[in-house]
């Protein structure tokens, strides 16, 4: 149960692989076979994408971008643009629009999953009375207090509870 986790990240391909997975069969090819929409508010539209194989690779570049993001292979997460599906027609790009629409809150709340992993981590190394590691997402060190044997995140980081060592 205590275990520390080396990679807050561990997760992520797993998460993103079968998030990608439900997408493409729920979502996708269902609308693409029927020509109905029916995924946006339970309603039934006519769905016509011209470029339906152009659109699942568009959205399995995302994919994979946000996994290479989230595993530290790239700098940054995916920026939304509004060109950034240029080469996809106007229904592609309207469909795209609606399936990455919820990632910068997803980029957030996985940072900030990372935070509180790493937190714990931290706290459980000052108690071994090891090196605490770093905060993944800013690479800053956690607070501690050795007073109050209080440990926070570190500056900047708003949301972030602090946890006490007993």
């Amino acid at each position: 149960m205590l275990a520390r986790q080396d990679s807050p990240d561990a997760e992520v391909p797993r998460i993103m692989i079968g998030y990608w997975h439900s997408v493409i069969r729920e979502f996708l090819l269902p609308a693409i076979v029927s020509g109905e929409q029916s995924w946006i508010g339970g309603k039934t539209e006519p769905y016509h994408l011209p470029d339906p194989a152009e659109t699942i690779a568009a959205y399995t570049d995302d994919n994979r971008a946000i996994q290479a993001w989230a595993m530290g292979r790239a700098e940054s997460p995916p920026d939304y643009e509004p060109d950034s599906f240029s080469q996809l027609s106007e229904e592609g790009r309207e469909t795209m629009s609606m399936l990455v629409i919820g990632a910068s809150a997803w980029f957030r709340g996985m940072e900030r999953t990372n935070t509180l992993t790493a937190l714990n981590d931290a706290l459980l190394a000052i108690s071994l009375g090891e090196e605490p590691p770093p905060d993944p997402v800013t690479g800053q060190p956690f607070l501690w207090d050795s007073a109050t044997r209080t440990l926070s995140a570190p500056e900047g980081v708003s949301e972030i509870d602090p946890v006490t060592l007993p």
